[in-house]
């Protein structure tokens, strides 16, 4: 299965600050330790996930090595890390375009930490995902935070992706002249 998810900030003491409304947690490390049961509880080891980015503040292979599923990571504002624990991801470009199949359909799907006002295939229906916002951006079109503090802290599924998708209007407001 693939899900899509961003902004854990682990080890990160002040996104309980940056966050109080989403992060109700008493310090860092509960913060930490409940992220990584819920995802590990919907994650199995086969699935992919994609990450678009800020995945900790520190310690990313530390955590990496406790978390089901592949990750394929699009960096973020966090994500600078050793070599060792780079070799624990796959690292895409800072904006990732894949092609999902669900239900027989198959939708393209762009990817990236940032909002972005137009992206490929925005006039045809594409999706766009993003993170950095922490929730505090609404949908725009076909685009959306998938960030844990926009749902309930855990990764998001491709059939919620999809579903989301289908009950945000499209943009239409662009001259796709010029996308």
């Amino acid at each position: 299965m693939l899900f899509f998810t961003s902004d854990t900030h682990f080890d990160h003491a002040n996104i309980l600050e940056y966050q109080p409304n989403t992060r109700h947690f008493f310090n860092i490390e509960q913060m930490n330790e409940y992220i990584i049961e819920v995802w590990n509880k919907r994650i199995s080891p086969a699935d992919t996930v994609y990450f678009l980015g800020d995945f900790a503040f520190k310690n990313h292979g530390a955590f990496r090595r406790r978390l089901n599923g592949q990750i394929v990571l699009i960096p973020g504002t966090h994500d600078g890390m050793s070599g060792a624990d780079k070799k624990q991801f796959q690292i895409v470009a800072p904006i990732h375009e894949i092609d999902a199949e669900h239900e027989g359909i198959k939708h393209h799907i762009v990817m990236c930490h940032y909002a972005l006002r137009v992206w490929s295939r925005s006039h045809y229906g594409s999706i766009h995902l993003f993170g950095h916002s922490h929730g505090h951006l609404p949908p725009m079109g076909r685009s959306f935070d998938v960030g844990v503090d926009a749902w309930n802290m855990y990764p998001v599924s491709l059939k919620e992706v999809i579903e989301t998708a289908n009950n945000l209007a499209p943009d239409r407001g662009m001259d796709s002249r010029y996308v």
